[in-house]
């Protein structure tokens, strides 16, 4: 109790994702502020101790926290292999009882020891692509990637807090929302093996975005971000 008290009046965020069942109904039951499950998934669909049941989904929601979605094969499914579709699947479920605004990304990539079909931070447009698939709209992907964990870091220490959006965040929506015209136009200016069959959308955050960011490895990433921005507004 008194260590929740003290978290909140330092303004530290509270994460119960490695706590059990009742550590998770203590911190509700305690704190005044949003907590958060830095990495946990839906229990519903994939029966794990450090994955959330519905009851703490809505919970979570309630407090106006975030579970970010955890890549880890034994939080997904009953596969080796993490699958987009089992983390489409727990993100659907996830939204379905506590709302869009209660889902994040946690990833887990620095504790994960079995394949992913993301393998690192470059490859997370594509699971942007099957969200889209799967009827989400631009700003719920926007909210997922990353406005709804801002959000509650914000809620702690205010506008004193502020990110360099990379290219998988801020202007993630503008890439989303160029047409497949454009994609082609940018396309065309870029020569890219092994693009053939492969839908526009596909094609630039599996080629194109990462074509550009080893061109540009050295530049920090305001620099980065700001050739990204250009690109869009060239087309």
């Amino acid at each position: 109790e008194e260590v929740v008290e003290k978290m909140n009046e330092l303004g530290m965020i509270v994460d119960v994702s490695h706590l059990s069942d009742a550590g998770f109904y203590d911190v509700a039951r305690l704190s005044k502020k949003p907590f958060i499950a830095t990495h946990s998934n839906s229990r519903a669909m994939k029966n794990h101790s450090r994955n959330l049941n519905d009851d703490m989904i809505k919970i979570l929601a309630n407090s106006g926290g975030v579970t970010g979605i955890n890549f880890c094969s034994a939080f997904l499914g009953n596969y080796e292999i993490s699958s987009i579709k089992d983390m489409v699947r727990h993100i659907k479920h996830i939204r379905n009882i506590g709302g869009i605004d209660v889902v994040a990304l946690g990833s887990d990539f620095d504790g994960i020891e079995n394949k992913v079909e993301i393998s690192d931070v470059s490859e997370m447009g594509k699971l942007a692509i099957e969200l889209e698939k799967e009827g989400f709209t631009t700003t719920e992907i926007e909210k997922i990637y990353y406005k709804n964990a801002l959000r509650v870091i914000k809620g702690y220490i205010g506008d004193k807090f502020y990110v360099i959006p990379t290219d998988n965040s801020k202007i993630f929506g503008a890439l989303l929302n160029l047409t497949d015209e454009q994609i082609l136009k940018i396309i065309d200016g870029v020569k890219i093996s092994s693009i053939e069959n492969m839908e526009p959308k596909k094609i630039l955050f599996e080629k194109i975005i990462p074509l550009i960011q080893s061109k540009l490895k050295n530049m920090d990433t305001s620099t980065y971000q700001k050739a990204i921005v250009s690109m869009i507004e060239y087309i």
